[in-house]
C-alpha cells in the first residue's frame, strides 16, 4: 500500500518519499482510541524533545496530514531512526502535531494494545514489570520519582492498621535512606493527573510506587502479629473446637490398642475379638449403607436460584492456596479470570508460602497487569498447612463472601453468581455452599473409580444431607462462604489437614446450615496410585482428628447438632473409617465362618450368629447402597460410560483399607504433616497423552 494513502488519509509526498530513509517510518491512522492510551500512559513531548538523542528511547509521533512541519519531522527521524517506532496520522488533530514517549513498552507494543478492551491492562501484562513502567511514565509526567518501596524503602504503619485495610490505602509514609517521604500508589486504571494532586497536597516530599508493592510493603510491616493472630485464633476461641493437640497421649494409645485389638480379632489370636470384629463391621457398613441407600431414593432435585442484577452482587474473596505449583498458575489464573463477575466487586488473592520462590515467582508474573489479582505470601511458620495459609490470607481480605480453589481447578464461569444468588435467596442460617467437583479425565482405572466417588458424594450424598439439614462434610475446594459465620465461628484450623470437613461439622455446631450449589468446578484425579495413597492417608487421618475433636465432649456436640446430625457425625467419620480399616479382615472373617472353613469358639451361640448375620448383613448392604448410589448419580448426570465401573468399588475399597491403616499410623506419628498432592497442568497431560499416541501409532 502506498503511504501516501492510509485508509484514505492523505499523506503529505515529501513524508511518503523519505519513507525508506527513515527506519520504521510506517504511518498509521492513529485511532481515538490510540490516541487516548497514549495520552493515559505514555509521556507527552515537545517535537524538539523528540528529536534529541539524549533520551535514548522510541517515541510516537502523531501528524496532521496537512501540517507543514512533516517534511522536517520525516528528516529528523531519518537522521535519529532509533527515535520513532510509529508516525501516526491523526486526523483530529487539524494542524497540530503531538509526540510522546511510551517509555520501555515501545511504540509497536503500545498500537497493538490500542485495539485491545482494557489497554492498559494489556500493556501491563505484556511484561514482567508492566506495572512498574505503568507507575514510573506516570510519575516522570507528575515530575515525580518512582520508588520500588517494598525493596528499597522502610515503610511506616500507620497505628492500628487492621489487615483488611492494607489493600485499599492509597499511600503511606516511608523512609528512605532515612529520609521520610510520602509513598503514593499508582495502578493500572488509575488516572495520572492524581499524581499531581497527592504531590501538592502532601507536606513532605512524594514518592510514586506500585499498589502492588504498597500493599506488600504494609502487608510485611504487620506480618508477625497476623500470623500470630490467626495461627492462635480458633484456640483462643475455643482450646476443644482446634485439633492443635489432636491426638492427645490417652488417645494416641486408644487408637493404637483398638487397632491391635482388631488385627488380633481379624485373625482369631484373642478370645473374643473376633465377636468385635463381626460387631463393629455390622455398626460400619450397615451405617454407611443405609445413609447412601437413602441418598439414593430420596435424591432432592437441583435447585436453581433468580440471579441477581450487577448492584446487588457482594463483594468476592476467592482464595486459592499454592504449594510448589509452578506449572499450575498460568492455567489456574485463566480459569479465575473468567469467572463472570464484576471485577470491581471480585478480588482474587493467589495464596503461597513465602519460602516458595518457584511459585511466587510465576504468581507474580501471571497476575501482572489483571485488576483485582494480587499475591499473598504467607510468613514460614508451623504447621505448614493449607488452612494456615487461607486464616493468613483471609485476613487480608475484603469480600463479604469467600470461596476457595485449588490449583488443579476449572470452575464454571457462573459459579460465583449463582452463589451469592443462592445466599440472597436463601435464609439467614445458610453459611456456606458446596458447589459439585467433576472429575473430567477418566483414562486409567484408578482415575475412572475415583470419579465414581466423587459423583457419589457432590451429586448424591451431599444435596441429600444439605436437603436434610445435617452437616455437610465440605469438600476441599469450591466452597463459598458467609465471611461473618467464618469470622463466627474461627474460621479454618490451622491444624486439621482436612480442614473442609471440620469447618463444615464446626459451623453446624455454631448454628449454621450448608447445602449444594447448581454449579460444578473441574478438576483432576490421581493417575497413579503413588499420587492417589498419600492424598488419601492425608483426608482419612484428618477425618479421624475430626471425629476427635468432636467427641471430646460429646453431650455439647449432640445438644449443638442434634440427634440426626450426631448420627450422621458418626456414619461419615467413624463408620467410614472403620468400614475402611475392617474391609479385608470382616470379608475374611464372614466368608470363614458362613463357609464353615473355621470355627470361632468367641461366636458360637445365638448372640455369635446373630452378630455375623448382622455383619455379613452389613457387608452386603455397604456394597447395595454404595453401588446403587453410583448407579443413580452416573446415570442422571450422563455419565453412563463409568457405569460398569460402579461394580469394581469392593476393589477400590481395598485400597482404601490400605489408606485406612496407614493413615493410622500417621496421625499417631505426625498429626500435622500435609502431604502434598502434586498437580499436572492441563495441557501438559494432554501433550504427553498425544505423544504416548504417537509412539503407539510409530510402534504399529
Amino acid at each position: 500500500m502506498d503511504a501516501s494513502a492510509v485508509s484514505g488519509t492523505t499523506v503529505p509526498h515529501d513524508v511518503a518519499d523519505r519513507r525508506d530513509a527513515a527506519q520504521g517510518f510506517a504511518p498509521v491512522v492513529a485511532t481515538p482510541a490510540l490516541v487516548h492510551l497514549l495520552d493515559t500512559v505514555a509521556v507527552p513531548l515537545p517535537l524538539a524533545v523528540a528529536g534529541t538523542s539524549d533520551r535514548g528511547r522510541r517515541t510516537l509521533i502523531a501528524l496532521a496530514p496537512e501540517i507543514a512541519a512533516a517534511a522536517e519531522i520525516a528528516a529528523l527521524i531519518a537522521r535519529e531512526p532509533r527515535l520513532a517506532g510509529r508516525v501516526l496520522v491523526d486526523p483530529a488533530l487539524a494542524g497540530a502535531a503531538k509526540a510522546w514517549d511510551p517509555g520501555p513498552f515501545g511504540p509497536d507494543a503500545v498500537v497493538r494494545a490500542a485495539r485491545e478492551a482494557d489497554p492498559v491492562a494489556v500493556l501491563a501484562r505484556g511484561r514482567p514489570d508492566g506495572e512498574d513502567v505503568l507507575a514510573a511514565l506516570a510519575a516522570e509526567r507528575a515530575g515525580l520519582p518512582f520508588v520500588r518501596v517494598d525493596e528499597v524503602a522502610e515503610i511506616e504503619a500507620p497505628a492500628g492498621l487492621r489487615p483488611r485495610m492494607a489493600a485499599g490505602l492509597g499511600a503511606a509514609r516511608v523512609r528512605i535512606g532515612g529520609a521520610r517521604r510520602t509513598a503514593v500508589a499508582f495502578g493500572p486504571g488509575d488516572d495520572p493527573a492524581r499524581l499531581r494532586l497527592d504531590g501538592a497536597a502532601t507536606a513532605r516530599p512524594v514518592v510514586v510506587t506500585t499498589r502492588r508493592r504498597l500493599e506488600r510493603a504494609l502487608r510485611a510491616a504487620i506480618a508477625a502479629t497476623v500470623i500470630a493472630e490467626t495461627t492462635g485464633r480458633l484456640e483462643r476461641l475455643d482450646p476443644a473446637l482446634s485439633a492443635a493437640r489432636i491426638p492427645s497421649r490417652p488417645q494416641a494409645t486408644a487408637l493404637l490398642g483398638g487397632a491391635a485389638l482388631l488385627l488380633l480379632g481379624a485373625f482369631d489370636l484373642l478370645p473374643g475379638a473376633g465377636l468385635a470384629v463381626f460387631a463393629i463391621s455390622a455398626f460400619a457398613f450397615l451405617g454407611c449403607g443405609w445413609v447412601r441407600l437413602l441418598a439414593t431414593v430420596e435424591a432432592p432435585p437441583p435447585r436453581s436460584v433468580a440471579p441477581l442484577a450487577d448492584d446487588e452482587l457482594p463483594a468476592y474473596t476467592v482464595l486459592a492456596a499454592l504449594h510448589r505449583e509452578e506449572a499450575m498458575v498460568e492455567t489456574l489464573v485463566a480459569a479465575l479470570a473468567a469467572l463472570d463477575y464484576p471485577p470491581a466487586r471480585r478480588e482474587v488473592v493467589l495464596v503461597i508460602e513465602a519460602g516458595d520462590a518457584g511459585t511466587l515467582a510465576a504468581a507474580e508474573r501471571a497476575v501482572a497487569g489483571r485488576r483485582g489479582f494480587r499475591v499473598v505470601a504467607v510468613p514460614d511458620g508451623r504447621p505448614r498447612t493449607k488452612p494456615r495459609a487461607l486464616a493468613y490470607a483471609l485476613a487480608f481480605s475484603r469480600g463479604d463472601l469467600v470461596t476457595v480453589y485449588d490449583a488443579e481447578d476449572r470452575p464454571d464461569p457462573g459459579q460465583l453468581r449463582a452463589a451469592a444468588a443462592a445466599f440472597a435467596r436463601g435464609p439467614d442460617h445458610l453459611a456456606c455452599v458446596q458447589a459439585r467437583l467433576v472429575i473430567d479425565r477418566t483414562e486409567v482405572a484408578l482415575q475412572r473409580l475415583f470419579a465414581i466417588e466423587y459423583a457419589c458424594l457432590f451429586d448424591g450424598l451431599l444435596p441429600w444431607l444439605g436437603h436434610n439439614r445435617l452437616p455437610l462434610p465440605l469438600g476441599g475446594t469450591s466452597n463459598h462462604f458467609k465471611r461473618v459465620a467464618l469470622d463466627a465461628c474461627g474460621g479454618w484450623d490451622p491444624w486439621n489437614v482436612t480442614e473442609d470437613a471440620d469447618l463444615g461439622l464446626r459451623l453446624a455446631r455454631f448454628g449454621f446450615t450448608a447445602d449444594v450449589v447448581d454449579s460444578f468446578t473441574r478438576e483432576e484425579a490421581p493417575a497413579r496410585l503413588s499420587v492417589w495413597l498419600p492424598q488419601r492417608v492425608r483426608w482419612i487421618k484428618g477425618w479421624v482428628a475430626t471425629w476427635l475433636v468432636a467427641m471430646r465432649r460429646p453431650a455439647t456436640l449432640y445438644r449443638e447438632i442434634g440427634p440426626g446430625g450426631f448420627a450422621a457425625l458418626q456414619v461419615h467419620f467413624a463408620a467410614t473409617v472403620l468400614a475402611g480399616l475392617l474391609h479385608p479382615a470382616g470379608l475374611i472373617l464372614v466368608g470363614l465362618h458362613l463357609s464353615g472353613l473355621r470355627s470361632f469358639d468367641a461366636d458360637r451361640g445365638f448372640l455369635g450368629d446373630v452378630v455375623v448375620v448382622a455383619a455379613a448383613t452389613g457387608v452386603v448392604a455397604g456394597y447395595a447402597g454404595n453401588v446403587a448410589l453410583a448407579l443413580a448419580v452416573l446415570r442422571r448426570t450422563e455419565r453412563r460410560h463409568l457405569v460398569p465401573w460402579a461394580f469394581a468399588l469392593p476393589l477400590y475399597w481395598l485400597l482404601t483399607s490400605a489408606a485406612s491403616w496407614t493413615a493410622l499410623v500417621d496421625l499417631v506419628r505426625r498429626p500435622h504433616f500435609w502431604a502434598k498432592t502434586p498437580h499436572t497442568a492441563f495441557e501438559a497431560r494432554k501433550g504427553r497423552k498425544g505423544k504416548g499416541k504417537r509412539r503407539k501409532r510409530r510402534r504399529g
